[in-house]
């Protein structure tokens, strides 16, 4: 078992700033759970809009908000419960890779996880499973009706089919991480066109060999196998140059070689059919004499066989009736030309069943080969997904919630610019030794910031009220409830948006959020629980982090310098029983992140701090991913798509995920109203 210095060595290593000592309130008169405790009570909740004008988020639509939360999940899992978090339990395992990899939407693969790929089309191996759905009604567009995949608990509960089931907490983050399965779809469909189109012609081939030789009899197919994979050599180069296209090639000669022998012993059968009955005829002539009604028989019955390559049946026949055609012939000769007919009848007959057997074995192997393809495709689909998810993580959503700025600067480019630079990441915070990680102050403290962010209520289209946010379940709405998702993103320059805006990222929290937290837990104030990890986790204070990163320290100095109204802005939000100025010198992480945006970017996004730590955490767990787009080819841009499915070239929004992935159709607009 590890010691606690051991687990705390392990700790520190999880850290952006590992020697800065833990906040604390410096105050022995009151303990510092006490202390949280009386701050988070003085944090007010209000409802959306209504007691602020500045509260309002016009640059952050409010689709951003729950596209965080998509992302959290993706990068981070901690089972335990608030509860169960001790000092000295920091070594719980995050369960999600730290790498945005969307390991939270594709699970392992379609192999380990059958039961999140739809087993329908391409044995499995390609497209996600979804369902068709009547609770989810998109008005007029009855196709757009789609859900995720669930199966049935109880009468009243529904479980989604998904890796991770956070993503079913809301019908928001449920229908993103839908668009996300339609998405992959999409992309997926176009990759298998054209090889779903060779395997159909192969498929249609080896039906016909297997008519040809099960003896039904077919004219003689046009092309040999071996030159019909040769005429598809330029798609298979297409699909890859592995060891399994020269399979495939070995394959079908041997079939073709094995079609030749039987060919050609079909020619020498017939060659001696026809000369045996050319001395029948001969004899005929000769002799004057015909053969007997019954001797016609046979020799009717022999031609019918031969003609429909019926060579069993051939066999057969002479083995019966092979003494009385010896009868009826002369001489020697005519009987060892009925024993050589014989013989390649029955080598023929040999022909075939081997024939069968390599092609009932090509068949499986054919298969296999299929799914050796499919899996490649997938994985060359979700490497696409993932590189267009990575692209609108760093420039669709820093951008907004961190600034252009700060993301800028990290990476020294601006993908913007007609000037084309490479990218080269500055970091000044966020290092690691082997690969990447997830920072404590990012998991527990910064990255919460989303928290400010949430409303109180949502319009999910025009033909529904406001509904609170924490009725948005999935399961059991309203046909009516479908999201309509030019509520929750916008276009670009689109004057007559009706896109909802977040809250702003300030110290003003939503009533819901402070007093209804659906949580299995007396204390449902989600203040008192983020700070409360900051105590839990010994993290440092913001002052102390702006400080070592040389930015605008908030504290008692700094109101000093400031106009008057920073602190009585502030001030007026607290009671006179918490030491505010000084508390402004010494404020846990997560109080300090919203205070610095709230104060030094009117809460329109984060601050220094806070945009520093998001990005520089978000883009290098991007840039230490070895499947990413930043590590494979950094000067990638988003370019699968034509330049009419997507709004600018070479850039890549949500609303593009969404459009292509069929769901931002289901945005109709009755009025250019924005909700309120």
């Amino acid at each position: 078992m590890k010691s606690d210095e051991d687990i705390l060595e392990m700790e520190l290593k999880k850290r952006l700033f590992p020697k800065l000592n833990p906040w604390d309130n410096h105050d022995e008169s009151i303990d510092k759970h006490d202390y949280i405790n009386i701050l988070s009570e003085r944090i007010p909740g209000q409802n959306s809009f209504m007691e602020r004008n500045s509260n309002q988020n016009d640059n952050i639509p409010a689709g951003y908000t729950y596209l965080g939360q998509l992302i959290a999940h993706d990068i981070s899992f901690e089972p335990s419960t608030l509860s169960e978090h001790t000092r000295f339990s920091l070594n719980i395992q995050n369960i999600r890779s730290p790498r945005l990899d969307l390991d939270s939407i594709y699970g392992n693969d379609p192999v380990s996880d059958l039961i999140y790929y739809d087993q329908t089309i391409n044995l499995g191996c390609t497209h996600f499973l979804v369902d068709k759905t009547k609770s989810i009604i998109y008005k007029n567009k009855p196709e757009l009706s789609y859900d995720l995949p669930r199966k049935v608990q109880s009468k009243d509960l529904e479980i989604a089919i998904i890796p991770d089931s956070r993503n079913d907490e809301n019908l928001i983050i449920s229908q993103l991480h839908l668009a996300l399965l339609l998405f992959h779809n999409k992309i997926a469909e176009k990759k298998c066109k054209e090889f779903n189109s060779f395997f159909a012609k192969i498929d249609s081939y080896f039906k016909r060999l297997k008519r040809k030789y099960d003896g039904i009899g077919e004219d003689n197919i046009i092309d040999k196998p071996y030159s019909f994979f040769r005429n598809e050599k330029v798609l298979l180069d297409k699909m890859s140059t592995s060891m399994y296209n020269k399979r495939i090639n070995t394959r079908f000669k041997a079939l073709e070689n094995n079609m030749n022998k039987l060919e050609f012993a079909s020619y020498e059968l017939k060659k001696e059919i026809k000369y045996l009955l050319r001395r029948i005829n001969f004899w005929k002539l000769e002799t004057r004499e015909s053969f007997d009604k019954d001797q016609n028989l046979y020799i009717d019955e022999l031609i019918l066989y031969y003609e429909n390559e019926e060579y069993l049946k051939v066999s057969e026949f002479f083995t019966n009736n092979f003494f009385m055609f010896s009868n009826i012939l002369d001489t020697i000769v005519e009987v060892e030309i009925l024993k050589r007919v014989k013989k390649i009848s029955e080598d023929i007959i040999k022909i075939q069943v081997r024939l069968k057997k390599k092609l009932r074995k090509f068949s499986l192997e054919l298969d296999l080969i299929k799914k050796i393809y499919y899996e490649k495709i997938f994985y060359e689909t979700k490497k696409i997904v993932s590189w267009h998810f990575q692209w609108i993580v760093i420039f669709d959503y820093l951008r907004k919630v961190a600034g252009s700025k700060i993301v800028h600067e990290i990476l020294a480019f601006d993908p913007y610019e007609k000037v084309k630079k490479d990218y080269k990441v500055n970091r000044k915070i966020f290092f690691w030794k082997n690969s990447p990680f997830i920072p404590i102050e990012f998991s527990t403290a910064v990255f919460r910031f989303g928290h400010s962010m949430v409303r109180d209520t949502y319009q999910l289209n025009h033909e529904t009220t406001l509904i609170d946010v924490f009725k948005l379940k999935q399961v059991n709405k309203p046909a009516d409830n479908y999201i309509d998702w030019s509520f929750f993103f916008e276009k670009k320059d689109q004057a007559d948006s009706t896109a909802t805006n977040s809250r702003g990222i300030d110290l003003f929290i939503s009533k819901p959020m402070i007093y209804d937290l659906p949580v299995d837990n007396l204390q449902k104030n989600i203040v008192y629980r983020n700070l409360h990890r900051s105590i839990l986790w010994s993290l440092p204070s913001g002052q102390r982090i702006a400080s070592e990163l040389n930015e605008i320290v908030i504290d008692d100095n700094f109101f000093k310098k400031k106009e008057s109204s920073h602190y009585n802005l502030l001030a007026k939000q607290f009671s006179k029983k918490l030491d505010f100025q000084y508390f402004c010198s010494n404020s846990p992480l997560w109080f300090y992140i919203l205070m610095e945006a709230h104060l030094l970017e009117h809460g329109e996004h984060l601050g220094p701090v806070g945009g520093r730590i998001v990005s520089e955490v978000l883009i290098g767990i991007i840039e230490g991913d070895k499947n990413s787009f930043l590590y494979q080819n950094p000067n990638w841009k988003p370019n699968f798509f034509d330049d009419s499915e997507v709004e600018t070239p070479g850039d890549f929004t949500m609303v593009d995920l969404l459009n292509i992935a069929g769901v931002w159709e289901g945005a109709i607009v009755k009025e250019n109203k924005k909700p309120c």
